[in-house]
């Protein structure tokens, strides 16, 4: 029997070796991914219509924002009017009512019943449209005080004329014209003001001149 040289062997077995781990490796490669070519352009205009979606959403955001904020501006500028063409109407029939207290109370003294009547008359027309400005007042502000001190010089002053003696005549004049001044005084700290939308804008010496 033929030997086979110990070498020889070795060289087989080295050889096996070598073709089963490629084998092996080549078995364990990873398959080749698949393409499909549809899929990008499909994924591409969905974005592109997301963007578009989230742009117009945004555009339209901003939008509403700004009209609220605008009308709510208008809203707020035109009470404001109001609310200053109404408390110069008061502090225009208040000083005439004032007046014609005062006028009646000397026609009363002069004891012409012609001329105490005609200034009755005047005195009772201004008070009507007193308390038609002080109503108006009502409808465009909820300020109280605003409202006691109105109702306040429409009595005083409907007492000047009642008043026994000219001290007590003057006084309560006086005391008509304080009330009447505070009313305008108060008006004005009102239609003076910015709205609240606008006083952030304000500078920081302007805030502390209205202080």
């Amino acid at each position: 029997m033929c030997e086979v040289p110990t070498s020889a062997v070795q060289l087989r077995s080295d050889q096996r070796a070598d073709s089963f781990h490629q084998t092996d490796v080549r078995a364990w490669e990873p398959p080749a991914r698949l393409v499909f070519p549809g899929v990008s352009a499909v994924l591409s205009s969905l974005v592109a219509v997301a963007g578009t979606l989230l742009g117009s959403a945004a555009t339209f955001f901003f939008q509403r924002a700004s009209a609220d904020r605008t009308a709510a501006l208008g809203f707020v500028e035109k009470l404001r009017q109001d609310r200053l063409n109404a408390y110069n109407a008061f502090g225009d029939a208040a000083i005439e009512y004032r007046r014609a207290e005062n006028d009646r109370w000397f026609r009363l003294q002069e004891g012409d019943g012609e001329a105490s009547q005609a200034a009755a008359k005047v005195a009772h027309t201004t008070r009507a449209s007193a308390r038609s400005a002080l109503v108006r007042i009502a409808l465009l502000t909820s300020d109280t005080r605003m409202q006691d001190l109105g109702n306040e010089i429409i009595q005083v002053s409907r007492s000047i004329s009642q008043a026994n003696g000219a001290d007590e005549r003057e006084k309560r004049a006086a005391r008509a014209k304080l009330l009447i001044d505070a009313v305008i005084e108060r008006a004005a700290a009102q239609v003076q003001s910015p709205p609240r939308q606008l006083r952030p804008t304000l500078g920081l010496h302007e805030r502390r001149d209205r202080r």
